[in-house]
């Protein structure tokens, strides 16, 4: 597949906790051809997404962008109407550069969180927070007609299909394992295919 993505977002992007080639980014190039660019960034709210756009996005000139974030903005304690408008923003500024915008629909916390995260995080309250976000990125992406990953949808499907606990594809509770990693790739490269050739 001839063509450059930019995947842009937090830690669920970098691929934390596991090795660089067996994140997905690298799987995508490795399954399709394409040419992946990793800019996930360990911790990273939206608005450093968003700032960090015009240097890691728009200076590349690749044909799309992939972007996912908005855990790290709940995490803070911030109104999810904050991210959405980053979220949403950093897809037009794509739009309007001719690359296309993806938006990846975020996996959700899933308990037990790693226990010194869980100690400092109010996660019982956030959890209901975060899946509202995620309906609202999904909802405002297919408003302004973004290619949409759902990788939650992908995720739960996985699961059922196989019979799986949801656990068993997190290394932590918030964090894909590898074999959370490995869904994440076919679930995009089927999109790629889809939607980019």
């Amino acid at each position: 597949m001839d063509i450059t993505l930019v995947c842009l977002g937090d830690s669920l992007t970098y691929g934390y906790g596991v090795r660089r080639s067996l994140v997905w980014p690298t799987l995508v190039a490795k399954e399709s051809g394409a040419r992946i660019l990793n800019r996930g960034v360990n911790g990273l709210l939206t608005d450093g997404m968003l700032a960090s756009f015009s240097r890691d996005v728009i200076s590349r000139k690749p044909d799309a962008v992939l972007l996912m974030g908005g855990a790290n903005d709940i995490m803070s304690g911030l109104n999810p109407e904050y991210p959405l408008k980053n979220m949403v923003g950093m897809a037009k500024q794509a739009e309007n550069a001719d690359i296309v915008p993806l938006v990846g629909i975020p996996i959700p916390f899933c308990p037990p969180i790693r226990e010194d995260w869980a100690e400092t995080t109010d996660f019982p309250t956030l959890i209901p927070v975060y899946e509202t976000y995620a309906a609202s990125l999904r909802n405002l992406a297919m408003e302004n007609t973004c290619v949409i990953v759902d990788f939650r949808n992908a995720m739960t499907e996985h699961i059922q299909k196989n019979g799986f606990a949801p656990q068993s594809l997190y290394l932590d509770g918030i964090h894909l394992n590898e074999d959370g990693h490995r869904l994440f790739a076919q679930t995009l490269v089927r999109v790629m295919h889809e939607c980019l050739t």
